[in-house]
């Protein structure tokens, strides 16, 4: 093969997005965040708001390692260290959050 070749087949592989993708995916991070600060505002329970701040926080993280850590574009072993490292940052959050929670219930 010659090396036009392969760098033509290498620029198809790694196809790169626009500057107007990037503008686009920074205008939906900017509502993303606009509608989490709005849900304070809105009397919700709890729980709801809770679970709807946690859906849209996942799709922020979604949109931010997907398109400006490139991971959509990159070879998949790098998506998954990712999941597995933030996976794992989440069980270690909750574990302490659960440890301090029960040990504020008893009396030494």
């Amino acid at each position: 093969m010659s090396d036009a070749t392969i760098e033509a087949e290498s620029a198809e592989a790694h196809d790169h997005p626009s500057d107007l993708d990037y503008v686009k995916v920074f205008v939906a991070l900017l509502v993303l965040t606009g509608i989490e600060v709005a849900t304070f505002f809105i009397d919700l329970p709890t729980p709801m708001l809770i679970g709807s701040l946690a859906i849209l926080m996942s799709v922020k993280i979604y949109l931010i390692a997907a398109w400006f850590m490139h991971l959509r574009i990159d070879n998949r072993l790098f998506s998954r260290l990712f999941i597995t490292g933030i996976s794992f940052a989440v069980v270690v959050y909750l574990i302490m959050l659960s440890t301090f929670l029960l040990w504020d219930q008893f009396d030494f």
